[in-house]
């Protein structure tokens, strides 16, 4: 759609360099089946360690949710974890429903499980 105003013409489209830059990767995503299969690993790994010390909520994706609960709790850990060098946000309502505040944990294939298992002795 290209809407028109006299000194001024934009459009709600995606910029060229965007269109591009997704058929580069949609042609290339069936080369990524070893990584998918390693993030795959590492975030079954994690959902368990985090079931044994949390509530568990259902995640089959590479971003698992630490559910602490409590806004004080949460923000303390988070800071924690901070402070030993991982990049850990808390999540807190009103995005999330109150007494599930939690810390959103996210990997990538480019992680190691040595590294994962670091960071669950964090946790």
């Amino acid at each position: 759609m290209i809407n028109q105003m006299r000194p001024l013409i934009f459009s709600t489209a995606l910029p060229p360099f965007n269109v591009a830059w997704t058929h580069f990767i949609f042609e290339r995503l069936p080369q990524f089946s070893k990584e998918r299969t390693h993030l795959e690993q590492l975030s079954a790994f994690l959902r368990q360690e985090v079931e044994h010390r949390t509530q568990i909520m259902p995640s089959q994706t590479c971003i698992v949710p630490y559910i602490l609960g409590e806004n004080e709790a949460t923000l303390a850990k988070a800071k924690d974890l901070q402070e030993q060098g991982y990049y850990c946000l808390p999540i807190r309502p009103p995005t999330v429903p109150k007494g599930t505040s939690r810390i959103r944990l996210s990997l990538t294939a480019d992680m190691t499980m040595d590294e994962v298992k670091q960071f669950v002795a964090c946790l």
